[in-house]
C-alpha cells in the first residue's frame, strides 16, 4: 500500500502516489509554505518540534526560512542524531536556508550565502550535468533545462560567491547560471544528503507555470532518498576531473555602419585590425582566427595591399582563417522580412564562395538582438548546419538542436556573454520548448 508521509525539521515530505519502503519525517518548526506543501502535496504527517524519527523513518527533510537556524536545531544532541541517522543508511534532504546545516554537520566548509525573499519576474530552473542525467533525481525530465519557478523567490541559500561546495558533488547547474550550484549530493556513512537550494524549493502560494516540474523534482528527491539505492557519485567526480582541451580563437567584431565614428574612419580601423591578424599568421604557425562580418571583407579587398589580400585568400584556403558568417549582414531577425532574411543568407554564401573560394561554416548572429523562429529553415536551405547567437535571445541551454516550425534543425550555440567575461549580457530565462539539447 502507499505509505503516508511524515516530516522532520521544518520540512520533510514524500510524494503521494509513490510507493516507499518506509516513512518520511517532517519536524514542525513553525508555519511555512513548505510545511503546508508537505501536507497538501505529499500527505506529510507533521511531528512536533520535540519529535524524533521512529525506527521506520527513511527520510528527513529539513527546511527553514530564517537566516539562522531555529532555536535548538543545531544543538549537539540533535546534530548527532541526524548524523547517526544518515550514517546508518538514511536519507537527508536540506532545502532553503537549512543548507547551512551542512556546516554544522561537518559536511561542508563553505558556508552557503543567505538571501531574504525578493521580487522579480525571472524564470529559473536547473540543468543536469552530463554524467548525472541518469540520476533518479532527474527521472521524467529532459536532458536540457527544466524550469521550476517564475515569480520572485522565498528566503534562499546557495553557493554563489562562496567557493563551494568544497566536499559535495554538484548534480545540476542553475538556469540562468551565475554559479549558485543549486543541487548538491553528499555521502555520509551508508546514507546520502541532498542539498537543494537557490530558488528551486519555492512552495509559496503564488502563480507558478512550472509547479509540476517543482513537484516532480521533490517527488524524485524523496523517493530516491527513501530507496537507499545510491547513485554512483564517483563517475561524476571522474567526469569533473577529466582533461579538456580548449581553443581560444580570436575574432574581431568590427561594425560596418559608422556607429561610434565616421564610416571612413571605422572602415580603416577594421582593415587595420585585419592586417594585424595577418601579421600574427605570418609570425606564428599555430595562430588561427575567425572572420565574421562579411561586408568588412569588401573593405579589405579594396584597402589591403594586393599581396596582403592574396595572403588572406591563401590562409582561408589553408583553413588558418575560418569564415563563420553565412549571412551578408547580422539583422535583428525577429523584425526583418522573410524575403530579406532569405536574400541576406543566399547572397552572403554566394559572395563568399565566389570571392573567397570557401563556404562559411555557420550562421553567426552574435550582435542580433532577436531570433526568428524560421532561422533554422533558412540556414539549412543555404547548406549551413549551425548557428551561433546571443544578446537577449534567452534560452536555458548553451548547446542544443534548434527546430523551426517546418521541422528543419540546426545545431545552435547560445552565448550568455556577448563581448567580455563578466556579468552575462543575456542571463537567460525561458528554455525554448522546441529546442532539444544536443546529445553529447
Amino acid at each position: 500500500m502507499d505509505l503516508p508521509i511524515l516530516g522532520i525539521v521544518p520540512a520533510i515530505l514524500i510524494s503521494a502516489g509513490v510507493r516507499l519502503p518506509s516513512q518520511v519525517a517532517f519536524l514542525d518548526l513553525g508555519p511555512s509554505a513548505t510545511r503546508d506543501a508537505a501536507v497538501r502535496l505529499y500527505h506529510a504527517t507533521i511531528l512536533p518540534p520535540t519529535g524524533a524519527p521512529g525506527a521506520g523513518v527513511r527520510v528527513l527533510w529539513i527546511h527553514w526560512d530564517t537566516p539562522n537556524a531555529p532555536q535548538g536545531t543545531l544543538q549537539p544532541e540533535v546534530l548527532n542524531t541526524i548524523r547517526h541517522f544518515v550514517e546508518n543508511g538514511g536519507g537527508l534532504l536540506l532545502t532553503g536556508p537549512a543548507l547551512r546545516m551542512l556546516n554544522a554537520l561537518g559536511m561542508e566548509p563553505a558556508e552557503p550565502r543567505y538571501l531574504p525573499p525578493g521580487k522579480d519576474a525571472i524564470a529559473v530552473g536547473f540543468l543536469p550535468l552530463l554524467p548525472c542525467r541518469a540520476h533518479p533525481l532527474f527521472a521524467g525530465f529532459p536532458n536540457g533545462a527544466s524550469m521550476v519557478a517564475a515569480t520572485g523567490f522565498p528566503a534562499i541559500c546557495d553557493f554563489f560567491g562562496t567557493g563551494g561546495p568544497k566536499h559535495g558533488t554538484v548534480l545540476a547547474r542553475a538556469v540562468p547560471d551565475e554559479g549558485e550550484m543549486p543541487i548538491v549530493e553528499y555521502s555520509l556513512g551508508r546514507g546520502r544528503i541532498l542539498a537543494i537550494g537557490w530558488r528551486l524549493p519555492d512552495f509559496r502560494p503564488v502563480a507558478n507555470p512550472y509547479a509540476s516540474n517543482r513537484d516532480l523534482l521533490f517527488r524524485n528527491a524523496l523517493a530516491y532518498l527513501a530507496s537507499g539505492n545510491w547513485f554512483d557519485l564517483n563517475q561524476v567526480e571522474a567526469w569533473n576531473r577529466r582533461t579538456i582541451t580548449m581553443s581560444l580563437v580570436p575574432n574581431s567584431h568590427g561594425t560596418i555602419c559608422g556607429w561610434l565614428v565616421p564610416w571612413t574612419e571605422e572602415r580603416r580601423k577594421v582593415v587595420d585590425v585585419l592586417a594585424r591578424h595577418l601579421n600574427y599568421l605570418r609570425a606564428e604557425a599555430s595562430y588561427r582566427f575567425a572572420l565574421s562580418e562579411v561586408p568588412n571583407l569588401i573593405s579589405a579587398r579594396e584597402l589591403l595591399p594586393p599581396n596582403d589580400w592574396q595572403y588572406l585568400l591563401d590562409q582561408i584556403r589553408a583553413h588558418r582563417v575560418e569564415l563563420v558568417n553565412s549571412f551578408f549582414l547580422e539583422p535583428d531577425t525577429n523584425i526583418a522580412d522573410g524575403e530579406a532574411l532569405c536574400q541576406m543568407a543566399i547572397q552572403g554564401v554566394r559572395w563568399q564562395q565566389a570571392t573567397l573560394g570557401q563556404t562559411p561554416s555557420t550562421c553567426w548572429m552574435i550582435d542580433a538582438v532577436g531570433m526568428h523562429s524560421q532561422m533554422p529553415q533558412i540556414v539549412r536551405k543555404t547548406g549551413i548546419s549551425s548557428i551561433v547567437f546571443t544578446r537577449g535571445n534567452r534560452c536555458g541551454s548553451s548547446l542544443f538542436q534548434w527546430e523551426a516550425p517546418d521541422g528543419s534543425r540546426v545545431v545552435a550555440s547560445f552565448w550568455p556573454y556577448y563581448a567580455w567575461f563578466g556579468q552575462p549580457d543575456s542571463p537567460g530565462a525561458l528554455f525554448d520548448p522546441k529546442a532539444t539539447e544536443a546529445s553529447a
